[in-house]
């Protein structure tokens, strides 16, 4: 989940862009946050197309002076100085420029604003990871009926990632209560939390519940969410991150290796962890082996150690079905991580 390219080559291309040269004074930068650290923190450089809705703080480094944009319907600006609150209000593109006390321009910078034509969805757990071989993109993610998961939201124009937080106003049919989230675990982005609510007579089949973001444009955008029993789970895999004090998160799966969100997981040895959220926990300063629990399924990691211990405890239900179930569910975990 990190972003492409380092700090030095997108202040450089800034530079190239306002000055013509990447020894001149003036760098530009956004505080809007794509590196995953759990701390609140820009990771320098500029980070466009924003996307309409975006709120962030523009910062000129190198020389004294004052922000200014040139269309006010596209970037808006706050503040006097060389930092300024941004508001990215509607499609189009912008220059924002540093000039002295006399107007006149020093350095100046082209950015656009694209509206979203649509979202994707990444589990809280796995975007936390921040780990290439666990799996992030929740498309139609299903949830157990009576939990909540957590997701990062990420817009795009068409094929075109789109940078920053829009905040839009989710709406959810009747089985679904959700909300936006502006900060996790000093993660600042726009986070969606969902919650299943328990079914109160209704039907709850999977795909049965949908939601719409208003991301300010004339197009809602609509989201499929599967709402499923806490039966269908068969396998918990337990993952660490590679980061220093960084995060165990605990997966949940039903037979065919799809993921299921929302579980609500009891964790052991956890002495010196620290239970963020049901399936995640951050270690503790000493080596221990983290355990994540749901009904019979079990997995667990040792974290300072490099390999993964993944769970397959299956719920040893009696009689011929039991068994039956129990070797078909063996066979798809091993038939998941198989694909990792």
């Amino acid at each position: 989940m990190a972003s492409t390219g380092s700090r030095f080559e997108r202040a450089c291309v800034v530079v190239l862009m306002a000055l013509g040269a990447c020894d001149a004074e003036v760098r530009f930068s956004d505080s809007i946050d794509e590196t995953i650290d759990l701390r609140d923190a820009g990771d320098g450089g500029l980070h466009g197309p924003y996307v309409v809705g975006a709120t962030f703080e523009l910062r000129a480094e190198g020389l004294p002076g004052a922000l200014v944009s040139s269309d006010d319907d596209v970037l808006a600006l706050e503040g006097d100085g060389a930092v300024a609150q941004v508001t990215a209000v509607g499609p189009g593109r912008a220059e924002v420029a540093l000039v002295d006390e006399d107007g006149d321009v020093l350095a100046s910078v082209d950015l656009e604003v694209r509206a979203a034509s649509r979202v994707v969805l990444h589990a809280a757990g796995p975007v936390l990871l921040d780990r290439a071989d666990v799996p992030t993109e929740a498309m139609a993610p299903r949830v157990v009926e009576g939990g909540a998961a957590i997701f990062l939201v990420q817009y795009f124009d068409g094929a075109t990632r789109l940078a920053g937080g829009a905040g839009p106003e989710p709406v959810a049919s009747e089985g679904l209560a959700v909300e936006m989230v502006p900060e996790l675990l000093g993660e600042r982005r726009d986070w969606l939390r969902i919650e299943a609510l328990p079914s109160r007579g209704r039907s709850l089949d999977v795909g049965a519940q949908d939601l719409t973001l208003f991301a300010g444009t004339d197009a809602p955008i609509r989201l499929d969410v599967g709402v499923v029993a806490p039966e269908v789970v068969a396998d918990v895999d337990v993952f660490a991150s590679e980061i220093d004090r960084g995060v165990v998160v605990a997966t949940a799966y039903d037979l065919d290796g799809e993921p299921v969100y929302g579980v609500d997981f009891e964790w052991s040895s956890t002495d010196g962890a620290e239970v963020l959220a049901p399936d995640v926990v951050r270690p503790g300063p000493l080596p221990v082996t983290l355990a994540a629990r749901f009904g019979e399924l079990e997995g667990a990691v040792a974290t300072g150690d490099d390999a993964i211990a993944a769970g397959c405890a299956i719920d040893p239900r009696g009689g011929l079905g039991g068994a039956v179930g129990m070797v078909l569910a063996l066979a798809a975990c091993r038939r998941r991580r198989a694909r990792r």
